[in-house]
């Protein structure tokens, strides 16, 4: 598959570049040129399928082509270590409560499949975002205005800033914080910064 940037002025990316790089040179954000309807049988068999199961097929239909096959699933199921609930909130009207992860975060979903595809890529021989080499790291920045960006901070391997909003600082964060990620015994630094506005 392959992404386009929302501002239409960078070249089209794989999804490879995509992930790695995060904004288009323009300073777009990366869509898919096309989304694939998901099959009527999967759909109809949904009821039936655990939640794991469901999110590895729907990954499958946006990155099959990208990455493999059991590989996807590999990413997949150990991101989803936790069940999300669909949750009746009155006739017709459901929720999908994304709250039930590690840290009790929607990003405890979202951020933990985008830190493990970013973690695939690295470990690939060579990753390469247009004339830039990563030589296996990237350095992340995470901003919030609000207490998830912990939760999405401590999901990205080899994460070297965090940004918080008006001085909070998660956890017990000095000047350089070792933090242990959950998917991996490696130690990874973390220097808190801060700013208004």
């Amino acid at each position: 598959m392959k992404y386009y940037s929302t501002n239409g002025k960078a070249p089209i990316a794989d999804l490879r570049k995509a992930v790695v790089k995060g904004l288009a040179e323009d300073r777009g954000l990366y869509m898919p040129e096309e989304i694939i309807p998901l099959p009527k049988a999967f759909i109809d068999d949904m009821p039936q399928l655990r939640f794991q199961d469901i999110a590895y097929n729907v990954a499958a239909n946006f990155f099959g082509d990208d990455i493999d096959g059991d590989a996807l699933q590999d990413l997949v199921y150990d991101t989803l270590q936790f069940d999300c609930p669909v949750v009746k909130v009155k006739e017709n009207i459901y929720a999908l409560e994304l709250f039930h992860g590690p840290t009790l975060a929607f990003k405890d979903v979202g951020a933990r499949f985008m830190a493990r595809l970013l973690g695939y890529f690295l470990r690939q021989s060579s990753v390469c975002c247009g004339n830039t080499t990563t030589n296996g790291t990237v350095n992340v920045l995470v901003a919030t205005s609000g207490d998830t960006g912990s939760a999405g901070g401590q999901r990205f391997p080899r994460l070297s800033f965090r940004l918080s909003s008006q001085g909070r600082r998660w956890r017990s964060c000095s000047d350089e914080t070792c933090v242990k990620s959950s998917s991996s015994d490696e130690a990874h630094f973390t220097h808190p910064i801060s700013c208004s506005g």
